[in-house]
């Protein structure tokens, strides 16, 4: 009699608790977080891009710079090994096939690591600033 109540107990309370904990784990997608983000006459790579203003705020958002803690991907004391807070240490990833890790190409390591594929526009932001010759602007 006893291991029936259990039974009752776990598939009545437990199980259902334990599933919704499982389906509310999810990592936020470009269009959740932004949904008008990329959408035309929202995607400017127009004119010079400016690594201060559009392609380190990209980083940063994406690509855990901020901060010295070892736990931000990107960071002073990253456990990656490959900082990307100044400039320097981002033309320095531009030589290590930075744009197949965003672009998700060519066998490199996929980035943002544990989230999706980085969209359209914020790529073609940084496509364009090496293009243009990475410039410290």
């Amino acid at each position: 009699m006893r291991m029936s109540t259990f039974r009752k107990f776990v598939f009545l309370i437990a199980l259902p608790a334990f599933l919704s904990l499982l389906s509310s784990c999810y990592y936020d997608s470009v269009e959740e977080l932004d949904p008008n983000f990329g959408q035309s006459g929202n995607c400017d790579t127009t004119g010079i891009i400016s690594f201060s203003q559009k392609v380190q705020p990209i980083l940063t958002t994406f690509c855990g710079t901020t901060g010295n803690a070892a736990s931000s991907c990107h960071g002073s004391n990253s456990s990656s090994g490959l900082p990307l807070q100044s400039h320097a240490e981002v033309v320095a990833a531009v030589s290590l096939k930075l744009m197949d890790a965003i672009r998700h190409e060519n066998g490199a390591s996929a980035m943002p690591k544990g989230g999706g594929r980085l969209d359209n526009c914020r790529i073609a932001t940084i496509q364009k600033w090496i293009d243009e010759g990475t410039l410290n602007n």
